[in-house]
């Protein structure tokens, strides 16, 4: 086991990685998806936000649907692939408080999140759906 005397940037994300493998475990056990966000620290605290989400039978975040019919999106948008800027995207959640980017995405092929316009994610929805099998 590793004492962690000082907080930094590494040493916040090997907690941050052991709190999300916790934390998801428990998500599981009740159904539920976590999403975790942004966090900040100083020496000697680190903290960061992790949000527990009720999802329907198919897996899908409860209240997405009404959430993307709100942008002009397809309900069913929600884990699609879709093709941006040369490179694939899954469709992971809506922000409706985010005016410019309201669209949350993580890249396929490392996990890292994104943030897109509407406007950008209709077109790319229209254009190609790819489907990725795991």
């Amino acid at each position: 086991m590793t004492t962690i005397q000082k907080f930094d940037r590494p040493a916040c994300r090997t907690v941050s990685e052991a709190a999300e493998a916790a934390l998801t475990e428990v998500a599981a056990q009740f159904g539920l998806t976590l999403k975790k966000e942004s966090g900040r620290f100083s020496s000697e605290a680190f903290t960061f936000k992790a949000t527990f989400q009720a999802q329907t039978e198919d897996g899908v975040p409860a209240g997405f649907a009404a959430k993307a019919q709100a942008l002009d999106l397809p309900a069913d948008c929600f884990g699609k692939v879709v093709v941006m800027r040369r490179t694939l995207y899954e469709i992971k959640d809506i922000n409706l408080r985010a005016r410019k980017y309201p669209v949350c995405v993580k890249r396929v092929s490392d996990g890292q999140g994104f943030k897109f316009g509407e406007d950008s994610v209709r077109r790319a929805l229209k254009d190609v759906t790819i489907t990725v099998t795991p």
